[in-house]
């Protein structure tokens, strides 16, 4: 649940912010950037472990993020090293760091002006800061640094990592304030969980010297050593993970979820659509090798029109639905507005109004203001002649407005996503190609395929699935729960009162503004149907739903003034959440519900169908879904840590209505 509640800072005679709460200084009096250098980096020995590191990626990982200094010196000191370092073989880090009462943004703006020489990373950090919402935000950085921000109590925020067989942490910034100000933090269990979660050899610094912390990370596996401390303080600690723990009676929950990393950097995607094209450019980002294999020339799917709306889908309940939903809605936002500066697509973050347009859809409403679970910075109540001003169009209900939603060109995006894509060094694109058939061949996938009226195959240790519905075409994946449902759009010309709309509406259809002198109205949702074909009749019901909810509108919705239309096919799940990673076996469920079952008394079955992954069933929210999925898919993939927390994680696999249906005693084909 979120339970956040932000920093009481104050900032001394100095400009020093100083914590309320715990009566304790954010950094150093003497010097903060140089204590962060001093016990942090060098205490980690970052600079010679990354000019030795073998991987193409290091994870550093903070208790305590503060005002954001240790990981803001981490970027500019990496930056750096890559700089004097050009051919070595890390290119990518990655900084997970936990808060339990972040600074509003103000207070941060304000507590980093101390620091002019950091500036351009305190810029990028202030442009995409979060909401302040509890779990993971994700937050790309220039040179390929990644910041995992995780709001709330690290007692039970740590937990909620993934679990990888032998830990996926390099690095520990042992930070937060002393522990005779903060010792709800520092307890046994941190020190167990920094600990499981670390590679073997992992290391750690930390400013105290505290027994009882030195003594808890001895008992946690740690090998720990006294040094000089920073300034006034005599000495510190700082240690390397030298007796990693047997958990292995901590594993199993995870094992019907399993989260396996690819075998290889080399990875065919099949699809044509968003969730393709950006699983592709996260791969891509991450050095991968990648064949992109598109069913048609054109976009697929809904990824072909013209206009999609950007926003998120809540609930008042911070289950997985809502957290899904909040968090790739933020990530969409720095992502679109990332890509928009590599190629050219259309994308207007104009903001958005859901019309209150019913009383359930008024009581629901009601009940996420009234609740106070999501910050006012997500969305703001309005009233009917608030709604009017904001819209600029007459609107005779009031509604929830978010300011920070919009619409993108997906057709336009896809389109100049792969061209620019066709110019990558490591990618190929395969147009034309309609996949047939899959067959696992020892640890390799055989893919064959239909192009041009003749076969080819292709062999790959990796395939990613982003076909839609049709991704359960095949063997290996018919028991997926996905369906096809149409839907259709109507172009409409801008003319009147139209050309004043200022923001997407939101109903039971939706109303975008005006692009290119034209306005996308929809959709019809049609369970079950695959016939792309679009129908008048469709068109009709678009205007008469528009008509409906928008009468002021009506002049203008007429059928005279639809100027196109288009259908096209999405999939769906019966949760109405995506499917995103690893396809398993039925036959592998079977086994690992057993030995749940028997409380792992047998082996666990080893995981199957390694390399198999799927992102699909987005539905009709892929443009808000898609970044942040194919991000995570692609961290999966990688073996790095995940931007989404482990009970999200779950509600998106794939096993998981096999997994549901098992549980209650349904026979499933194996």
């Amino acid at each position: 649940m979120n339970n956040i509640t932000t920093a009481d800072v104050q900032f001394n005679e100095n400009g020093n912010p100083i914590s309320e709460k715990y009566d304790d200084i954010y950094f150093s009096k003497e010097d903060g950037l140089t204590e962060s250098y001093e016990v942090f980096q060098n205490g980690n020995n970052l600079v010679g472990r990354w000019q030795t590191n073998n991987h193409s990626h290091f994870t550093i990982a903070e208790t305590g993020f503060g005002t954001g200094l240790n990981f803001l010196a981490v970027c500019q000191r990496f930056i750096n090293f890559k700089q004097t370092h050009p051919s070595a073989q890390l290119k990518k880090l990655h900084f997970i760091s936990f808060e339990k009462f972040p600074l509003e943004k103000s207070a941060l703006q304000t507590a980093l002006k101390a620091w002019p020489q950091l500036t351009y990373w305190s810029n990028q950090l202030l442009a995409q800061y979060p909401y302040l919402v509890s779990g993971p935000h994700r937050i790309h950085f220039d040179g390929n640094i990644t910041l995992d921000l995780w709001l709330g109590d690290i007692a039970e925020q740590m937990p909620q990592m993934q679990n990888v067989s032998n830990g996926f942490i390099d690095a520990w910034f042992l930070d937060g304030f002393a522990p005779s100000k903060n010792p709800d933090m520092w307890q046994q269990s941190l020190f167990n969980n920094m600990a499981f979660y670390s590679k073997p050899n992992a290391t750690f610094s930390t400013f105290t010297a505290a027994g009882f912390v030195r003594r808890g990370l001895i008992e946690a596996g740690f090998n720990v050593e006294k040094v000089k401390g920073f300034g006034y303080k005599r000495e510190r600690i700082q240690g390397v993970l030298t007796d990693k723990k047997n958990t292995d009676s901590e594993k199993p929950k995870w094992n019907i979820y399993p989260i396996e990393m690819s075998p290889s950097k080399k990875v065919a995607i099949v699809g044509g659509g968003i969730a393709a094209v950006t699983t592709a450019l996260a791969l891509v980002q991450r050095d991968f090798q990648v064949e992109l294999y598109c069913p048609t020339l054109e976009t697929d799917g809904a990824s072909g029109n013209q206009q999609g709306a950007i926003y998120p889908m809540l609930q008042n309940n911070h289950n997985a639905f809502s957290e899904v939903n909040l968090k790739a809605f933020q990530f969409s936002q720095q992502f679109y507005h990332y890509w928009q500066s590599k190629f050219d697509f259309d994308a207007d973050f104009c903001g958005l109004i859901q019309l209150a347009f019913s009383d359930i859809v008024k009581e629901r409403q009601n009940s996420l203001v009234e609740g106070e679970l999501w910050p006012q910075s997500v969305f703001q109540a309005l009233d009917a002649t608030q709604c009017s001003e904001v819209a600029g169009v007459s609107i005779d209900t009031g509604g929830l407005y978010f300011p920070d939603a919009g619409w993108i060109n997906p057709k336009a995006f896809v389109k100049a996503a792969k061209t620019y894509l066709a110019q990558c060094r490591n990618v190929s694109i395969i147009s034309d190609a309609e996949l047939v058939d899959i067959q696992k061949i020892e640890s390799h996938w055989r893919l064959k395929f239909d192009c041009e009226s003749a076969q080819f195959e292709t062999i790959t240790p990796s395939v990613v699935l982003a076909l839609s519905h049709n991704s359960r075409d095949f063997s290996y994946t018919q028991h997926l729960s996905l369906s096809p449902v149409r839907g259709q759009i109507t172009h409409i010309n801008s003319h009147a009162s139209l050309k004043n709309l200022n923001t997407v509406l939101c109903h039971k259809g939706y109303l975008t503004p005006e692009t290119n002198n034209l306005h996308c109205i929809g959709a019809t949702y049609k369970h079950g149907q695959t016939d792309s074909q679009p129908t008048s009749q469709d068109n009709l019901s678009n205007l008469a739903l528009q008509k409906k909810h928008l009468p002021a509108l009506s002049d203008e919705l007429s059928e005279k003034n639809v100027s196109g239309e288009r259908a096209s096919i999405r999939s769906a799940t019966p949760d109405h959440l995506p499917m995103c990673g690893l396809v398993n076996s039925p036959q592998y469920l079977k086994k690992s519900l057993r030995c749940k079952n028997r409380r792992y008394k047998d082996p666990l079955p080893e995981v199957d169908n390694i390399g198999l992954y799927v992102l699909t069933g987005l539905g009709s929210r892929g443009l808000t879904t898609a970044p942040l999925l194919a991000d995570c898919l692609a961290s999966v993939m990688a073996g790095e840590g995940l931007p989404l927390p482990s009970f999200a994680i779950e509600a998106l696999h794939p096993n998981r209505f096999i997994f549901r249906g098992l549980k209650r005693g349904l026979e499933v084909n194996s």
